[in-house]
Order: structure tokens, then C-alpha cells, then sequence
């Protein structure tokens, strides 16, 4: 690993978790970046020389393999509560973590203190839209859900390239020892 991918790593880390933690445009940016990363990747994987080739076909294989089991699973990974994979067991207690939950009126839009709220649930013993309540939460739960398991697909990319790059090292080398001992 050299000085400049562990400085792109830290960096693609920070801008992650600042996507994970705020949403909107900055997470639709990060998947943006990504899915076009992915791309070139795949551009890659077809038209590069052998060891830019191997370490494409490395990354994309997980990457794709993981992007089908979650789409399999259903929308149970993008709701993280009910969630079965083992990644999104992973991202729920962080979610509940930095979650920010506002409530407003139903009828008037505005946001009510937490004062209010309490008020609200003594009185109608329901929330989340019934009794005048609605609940905001932020980040929004499926685009965080939707970021953190494409950050995952990543992360399980980067390291079967690794791993690529190791295998196609050894068979490389064993080629040489076989050719040498000829």
C-alpha cells in the first residue's frame, strides 16, 4: 500500500461518513462518485493490461456479488430494522445512533418542540402521522441504508482486489519457478 492510496482511503472515508451522517446532496454525491468509479472499473476490467485487469475483475466481482444478494434480500436491508444481512445488523445501531428525529403538526407543517410532543403522545397515544403527528427523521433512513451498503459493495470490492492482486502474484511467481527449473 503506498502513502497515496491510504491518503485516498482516509479521504474517501471522510467524505463517506460525512454523506452517511448529513444525507441529501452530499450521500447523492458520494453514490454518484461511486457508481462512476465502478464504470471506469469495469472500462478497466475489458480493455486493461494484466495487472490493471486483474485487480478490476477483483473489485467487481464482490461488488456485484454483494449488490445481488442485497437486491435479493429485498427491502428489508434498505429498512434496517428488519434487516437480515449481517451488514445491515451492522448499520442499524449506528443509524439509530446519529439519527435526528423532528416532529411536526400534520395539519400546520410546523416543527413542535419536544414539549409538544409529549403533550401530543400523552393525548393520542400514537405517532408517526396519526393523532397530528409526523415524524422526520435525518438522514433519511433509505438514503442512508442505500449509501452505507454501496460504501460496504466497496469495501468488499477494494478488498478482493487486494486478494486478486495476491493471487495473480503467487501464480505468477510459480510460473517463473516452474519456467526457471526447466
Amino acid at each position: 500500500m503506498t502513502i497515496r492510496e491510504l491518503m485516498l482511503i482516509v479521504l474517501s472515508v471522510a467524505v463517506a461518513i460525512a454523506g452517511l451522517r448529513s444525507g441529501g446532496i452530499l450521500a447523492s454525491l458520494v453514490i454518484g462518485v461511486s457508481a462512476i468509479t465502478t464504470v471506469c472499473i469495469a472500462i478497466v476490467a475489458f480493455v486493461g493490461h494484466r495487472r490493471a485487469r486483474v485487480s478490476s475483475i477483483g473489485f467487481l466481482i464482490p461488488v456485484l456479488a454483494y449488490a445481488m444478494v442485497v437486491n435479493v434480500a429485498g427491502d428489508s436491508e434498505i429498512q434496517l430494522s428488519k434487516g437480515v444481512l449481517p451488514t445491515t445488523q451492522l448499520l442499524w445501531p449506528a443509524y439509530k445512533a446519529i439519527v435526528r428525529v423532528n416532529y411536526s403538526d400534520q395539519f400546520t407543517g410546523q416543527f413542535l418542540p419536544d414539549d409538544d410532543i409529549r403533550i401530543v403522545q400523552r393525548n393520542s397515544q400514537t405517532i408517526g402521522g396519526m393523532g397530528g403527528v409526523m415524524v422526520h427523521e435525518m438522514p433519511v433512513r433509505e438514503s442512508f441504508a442505500s449509501l452505507a451498503h454501496l460504501l460496504f459493495a466497496m469495501l468488499f470490492g477494494y478488498v478482493g482486489s487486494k486478494f486478486a492482486l495476491w493471487v495473480n502474484r503467487s501464480n505468477t511467481y510459480k510460473a517463473d519457478e516452474q519456467s526457471v527449473a526447466r
